[in-house]
């Protein structure tokens, strides 16, 4: 199996703590059974694996690595978060065999406000967007 080792990502968190209230509206989404079935997909297992759940944190990279949960945010998990300051997440996970050879997309529901995502320590992409679903 190959696996993923790390995923990072610094959020630059210039709106989570300015005293701006930001609500997200929640989008229900079909069952996955309505979503049209891929033909890419066929002979896979998983076809989706849930990244969410408890993942590494730090403010810098001189702190050391907590636990924090996700979904969720640092400042109502417990964490001083200070304005302006980036952080960040960690997770690894092992990519199922069956996907080998097939296109893998890491999908979002919800980054605030600006992300930077490294998959094995490589620069895969950017996201500016407030609570906004993104893919990669």
């Amino acid at each position: 199996m190959k696996q993923i080792k790390t995923i990072l990502f610094a959020f630059g968190c210039s709106f989570l703590l300015s005293g701006t209230k930001a609500f997200a509206q929640v989008e229900r989404l079909p069952d996955e059974a309505s979503y049209p079935v891929l033909q890419e997909l066929a002979g896979v297992e998983t076809p989706a694996v849930l990244l969410s759940g408890t993942w590494q944190f730090r403010y810098s990279p001189d702190s050391k690595w907590d636990k924090i949960q996700v979904p969720g945010e640092p400042a109502m998990q417990g964490y001083a978060i200070e304005h302006d300051k980036p952080f960040t997440y960690r997770k690894s996970f092992t990519v199922p065999a069956d996907y080998a050879g097939k296109h893998t997309i890491l999908r979002f529901d919800g980054v605030y406000s600006y992300a930077r995502l490294f998959v094995n320590d490589t620069f895969v992409r950017e996201h500016h967007g407030g609570f906004t679903r993104w893919d990669t």
